[in-house]
């Protein structure tokens, strides 16, 4: 669970109508027979730390735009020494892990979504049916490939 709070810049002019919490679904992909995280398709958090320039803000790009090159860090991979917090960690945002499910059908039969409130179905409304980034649409896999071939 994400607390609302995460969506305010991106949502600035209608904050009342974002839930308090939101089901966020991180995928895993299992390859070359290790489990993979969303947030390290591209390379790994530390090293996209390394190299990004500024944090994720989530005020522009979505998250599924900025993992190819920054940290969207929710589970503290890009702490300090004696873990720290990194400018990249957005774990302060997480309220609540409710552990790993085979689907996401499972995830929304189990937890619900936002539209079960009505400040959700109210952003729903307003929001709902829009895609939230074109990369999300990988011509022949172009850009996992990519991905995959930069481990």
């Amino acid at each position: 669970m994400v607390s609302g709070r995460f969506w305010y810049p991106r949502f600035r002019l209608f904050r009342m109508f974002v839930p308090k919490s939101i089901v966020l679904v991180w995928p895993q992909f299992f390859l070359e027979n290790a489990w993979l995280d969303f947030d390290e398709l591209y390379l790994p958090a530390k090293k996209l730390a390394e190299k990004a320039v500024n944090a994720f803000t989530n005020d522009g790009e979505s998250i599924f735009d900025a993992v190819d090159h920054m940290p969207v860090d929710f589970m503290a991979k890009t702490c300090g020494p004696n873990c720290a917090p990194s400018r990249f960690d957005l774990s302060k945002f997480i309220l609540a892990d409710k552990g790993f499910l085979d689907t996401r059908d499972e995830v929304f039969r189990r937890y619900g979504s936002f539209h079960t409130t009505l400040t959700g179905r109210m952003f729903g409304l307003i929001y709902g049916g829009r895609a939230s980034s074109q990369s999300l649409h990988f011509p022949d896999g172009e850009k996992i490939n990519q991905a995959i071939s930069a481990q």
